[in-house]
């Protein structure tokens, strides 16, 4: 596995189009940590690469259309993770702080004289890491890439300069390397040799995202809330064929349809399993239902990008969230199905070769499949519960128009009672290999409810899948007792965490001193808060003044009072020593802290006395 590192030798402004508050943002994660987007990193290196005229760059940063050898991640700063524990007690805008400064430019004519309306305001990384003032800000970004075209992405990432805005300008100077580490543990499938062909068997499994995600949906720029069967079976597809042919053993796997993938729909901390909400439950109505107390939401974040001069957005999956999904197939072909999803470079979605998509397999169980049968007497009110989009035609080959038509297609036996409800979407996709759209295709929406009460005794299986494309997640139907509703869902898998063992001892420092100056500014205005009406009366501009220059003089705490025991008017003195006393400075030993603390408390005297000299 090898990481790109960009080592600041200069402030940096690498955008991502998201502009709100000045004319060039620095991008920055929900944390308030600035990175480097993937998008800008991937196309700096592509300039580079035309610059010195490498080869193989269709290969390695492909063409359109066509996949390259090259996925690169965000260039987080580095220490990231332990700066996201620490971080989590502050506002985004207050850890932004920490490592940029905002300054401005303009434009001037040939005179010198500033054109109108040319000021812009510019935020800008700063060359020097927060923690250490003499180490220079670096970004990591990890990265996959052929072996075989690494000698000529390290020429690459050798002989690029500059990134960002106003690269041209100072901004942007970087020191860019590769570097080769060691590939994180991957989890580990207990996978057995002795799996019966004659039986079915279930992979349930969860995977992390580790990257924002953008799954294709009905709209462009605004991805779906789950990850489709689809995208598995693409995914583990080309996986395969890295290594092997089209052979009969692909056809088996991916195109008979003897393979069903499921859908993969979030999950909490536990990997309960949770699936769409019923469309009659309103309360719950858009969110994702483990039982009948537990809800989830999906989390979307919308990413700003430029291109040729103007911005777009995209409104894609959040980072850090777990999707659980299963794979169904028999014990022959278990075996192959578990070894490519846990060697695979797990990535869905759109570009997956920059900035999203990526993700890690957290938790994997192979049992046999056990079809879970349900009893319904008579007189029980039974839910057939769409769990996915279903893809089904009546005997002309129409979508079915009513509650009563999908039950007769399904073969449904009951009376249907009225808080039956049936909704429909349009479900397409598209062969990025073949750069064709799929055909669209109507179909009942996930969440559409049948509800139906049983006159007689049957049993049934509670899960069933109906219609075209069982293999690629749809036409999973659940079949639920009014009654029983906590029953219908699987067990939780067991999840295997790596934990941050340590925090770098330089960032727990600048932390512990972000906290240590808080309780200063707290206690500098609680004195102000209680004292406000004496300040006003004993303070003017000369007497802050003079009392300014004797803190900066001094050089410990003993000076200090020699030097207020200088001062000639008694009534000032005495002002001076009261404040000592009554603002607890006392309370900070160290003299710089004293000496910080004391300043502190001067200049919010002088907003007060200016505050009552104005009223």
């Amino acid at each position: 596995m090898y990481k790109i590192k960009i080592e600041l030798m200069s402030d940096l402004c690498a955008s991502d189009g998201n502009f709100m508050f000045n004319d060039a943002d620095t991008a920055v994660d929900k944390y308030g940590i600035p990175f480097i987007p993937a998008k800008r990193l991937k196309g700096c290196l592509k300039e580079a690469a035309l610059y010195i005229n490498e080869q193989y760059i269709d290969e390695i940063f492909g063409t359109s259309g066509k996949k390259g050898s090259l996925e690169i991640d965000d260039a987080f700063v580095e220490n990231y993770d332990e700066l996201v524990c620490e971080s989590i007690r502050y506002s985004p805008q207050f850890i932004t702080s920490i490592f940029t400064d905002t300054s401005f430019c303009i434009s001037s004519d040939d005179e010198g004289i500033m054109k109108n309306n040319s000021l812009r305001y510019v935020k800008t990384v700063n060359k020097y890491i927060p923690w250490d003032s003499h180490k220079n800000t670096a970004f990591f970004s990890d990265i996959r890439i052929d072996e075989k075209y690494v000698p000529f992405l390290d020429r690459i990432c050798r002989s690029m300069r500059h990134i960002g805005y106003k690269r041209t300008r100072g901004l942007g100077f970087v020191k860019c390397s590769l570097e080769k580490v060691n590939a994180p543990q991957r989890f580990e499938i207990n996978i057995s040799k002795n799996y019966s062909a004659d039986k079915n068997y279930i992979l349930e499994y969860a995977v992390r995202l580790d990257e924002n995600m953008m799954i294709s949906g009905s709209v462009y720029d605004n991805t779906c809330d789950f990850i489709g069967g689809s995208s598995v079976m693409g995914m583990l597809a080309a996986e395969y064929l890295k290594s092997h042919s089209a052979d009969s053993t692909f056809e088996q796997l991916f195109l008979s349809g003897n393979v069903k993938f499921s859908n993969l729909y979030i999950t909490d901390e536990s990997l309960s399993e949770f699936i769409p909400s019923l469309m009659s439950v309103n309360q719950n109505k858009g969110k994702y239902i483990s039982d009948s107390s537990k809800s989830l939401d999906v989390e979307t974040e919308i990413i700003c990008h430029n291109q040729k001069g103007s911005s777009y957005v995209r409104v894609c999956l959040e980072k850090g969230q777990v999707f659980r999904g299963s794979i169904t197939c028999s014990g022959d072909k278990m075996p192959v199905i578990a070894s490519l999803i846990q060697n695979a470079d797990i990535s869905f979605g759109r570009s997956r070769t920059a900035q999203y998509s990526r993700c890690t397999l957290i938790s994997a169980e192979i049992n046999e499949y056990q079809p879970d049968e349900i009893i319904i007497n008579p007189d029980d009110i039974v839910l057939f519960f769409f769990e996915s989009d279903a893809v089904i035609f009546d005997e002309k080959g129409s979508v079915p128009d009513s509650v009563e038509n999908a039950a007769e297609i399904l073969g449904i036996k009951g009376g249907i009672l009225p808080c039956s409800i049936l909704k429909y979407k349009t479900v397409s996709g598209f062969v990025s290999s073949a750069k064709m759209q799929k055909p669209h295709v109507r179909a009942v929406a996930a969440g559409s409810v049948i509800a139906v009460k049983y006159d007689k005794y049957t049993m049934c299986d509670r899960i069933f899948y109906v219609g075209q494309k069982q293999g690629e997640g749809y036409g999973k139907i659940r079949i639920i007792k009014q009654n029983d509703f906590n029953e219908a869902f699987r067990s939780q898998l067991h999840i295997s965490q790596n934990q941050i063992s340590s925090v770098n001892e330089n960032i727990k420092a600048m932390f512990g001193r972000i906290s240590f100056v808080e309780e200063m500014y707290s206690d500098a205005l609680g004195y102000i808060n209680q004292n406000r009406r004496d300040i006003a009366g004993k303070w003017n501009n000369v007497a802050l003044k003079r009392l300014a220059n004797i803190i900066d003089a001094s050089m410990d705490f003993d000076e200090l009072m020699q030097n207020i025991n200088g001062i000639v008017s008694e009534n000032r003195k005495i002002a001076v020593l009261n404040m000592l006393r009554d603002s607890d400075s006392d309370k900070y030993t160290d003299w710089e802290d004293k000496k910080f603390y004391l300043k502190l408390v001067s200049k919010l005297i002088k907003y007060v006395f200016r505050q009552g000299k104005e009223q």
